[in-house]
């Protein structure tokens, strides 16, 4: 009985892949390389006129139809997995910008409400661990514009969204990397500061105190703050945190308002108030 032996038969069985993997991969990078760089649109006309040439080459030359039609299904898939990818990538580039819009104030720019809330949550939680390789402690500043409501009757409501515009600018601009600043609501903005150090505390604060209190823009009434501080050592919770500084903001409201009110040493909530500023600059919106 013979045994049948495997006849070589000059590699012809395996020509018809080498001539797709020679003569047509030039036309998928091509088709790859259209979808990646052009609109959906102008690819498409790309790829069709690239599968016409091929088409062209394929009857000059004598070349396998076969061959031609995976290209041109090579080229359908190319387009149907970039227009997803597309898709994908836009709906997921409209998500995050929703999300950046829900956590932004229109008018400042700044953080709102919701989205500094969220930050002061992740900051307690990293104060939290602070045993456990933690950032350590923060702080709150709580800051509210002295008469602001003077403003708006005295000068119109364009003039108090522009002041609200130059207060945001002054306390971004003053606490550079050291925070940050939101509009809390109205005319308060809240200051996170990624330390409760007492002596830095009581540094930044007085820093943007005075900024504000100095920033003089021609046309725009000047201004003045009320600030109530509370660091995250005082308080067991969030809510905790930011009731102090909101109750330091009213004691310092009620002792004159242009200044700042601190805790004083330790845990202590007797307040200990930077000294107020001139009275004239107040004044000069009180009597406007």
């Amino acid at each position: 009985m013979k045994v049948a032996r495997p006849v070589w038969n000059g590699g012809k069985a395996a020509r018809p892949y080498l001539s797709l993997l020679v003569g047509h991969f030039p036309g998928v990078f091509l088709v790859i390389a259209a979808f990646s760089v052009l609109p959906v649109r102008p690819a498409l006309a790309y790829t069709v006129t690239l599968l016409a040439i091929f088409a062209g080459l394929s009857v000059v030359t004598g070349s396998d139809v076969v061959l031609l039609g995976q290209l041109a299904l090579a080229a359908l898939l190319i387009a149907h997995l970039s227009y997803f990818g597309r898709q994908v990538s836009a709906e997921r580039a409209r998500s995050d910008e929703q999300f950046r819009l829900s956590r932004t104030d229109v008018l400042t720019g700044l953080d709102n409400r919701r989205g500094m809330y969220e930050r002061i949550q992740r900051a307690f939680a990293r104060s939290l661990d602070e045993d456990g390789g933690g950032n350590g402690g923060f702080t709150v500043l709580l800051a509210d514009i002295d008469h602001f409501k003077r403003v708006n009757d005295t000068f119109g409501h364009d003039v108090g969204d522009q002041v609200l515009r130059r207060v945001a600018a002054v306390l971004q601009r003053q606490l550079g990397d050291q925070g940050s600043v939101a509009r809390w609501g109205g005319e308060e903005f809240l200051i996170l500061l990624h330390t409760s150090d007492p002596p830095v505390v009581r540094a930044v604060a007085g820093q943007v105190w005075h900024a504000v209190r100095t920033a003089a823009v021609a046309g725009l009434p000047p201004v003045t703050t009320s600030v109530g501080v509370a660091t995250s050592d005082e308080g067991v919770s969030v809510g905790d945190v930011l009731r102090i500084a909101d109750r330091r903001l009213y004691e310092a409201k009620g002792a004159g308002r242009d200044r700042v009110q601190l805790g004083a040493a330790g845990h202590s909530p007797a307040p200990a108030p930077l000294p107020p500023g001139p009275a004239s600059r107040t004044e000069q919106v009180e009597r406007a």
